[in-house]
């Protein structure tokens, strides 16, 4: 369920010679790492709670024809782990 997140958004840090993070807005560890990540991914991972968000507005809306609602709401089911 989605109450299981830590809500966003998260941010990305990482310096050269210490551990990389992605935090919550309120300092929560949402992951960290010991190795440099690819920053593409790192922005990607910090930027999921929108994605997400997103998806789920689309998914309430509606009128995105019937293949792209099935699509956003099998997107949805994998990241939040419900059942269709």
């Amino acid at each position: 369920p989605m109450s299981e997140f830590t809500p966003g958004p998260w941010r990305y840090w990482w310096e050269e010679g210490y551990v990389g993070e992605i935090n919550s807005a309120n300092g929560t560890l949402v992951a960290g790492f010991d190795t440099e990540p690819k920053e593409a991914d790192a922005r990607l991972i910090a930027a999921a709670p929108e994605l997400l968000g997103a998806l789920m507005m689309l998914d309430i809306r509606g009128g995105l024809g019937l293949q792209t609602h099935e699509y956003i709401r099998s997107i949805i089911t994998k990241a939040t782990g419900e059942q269709q």
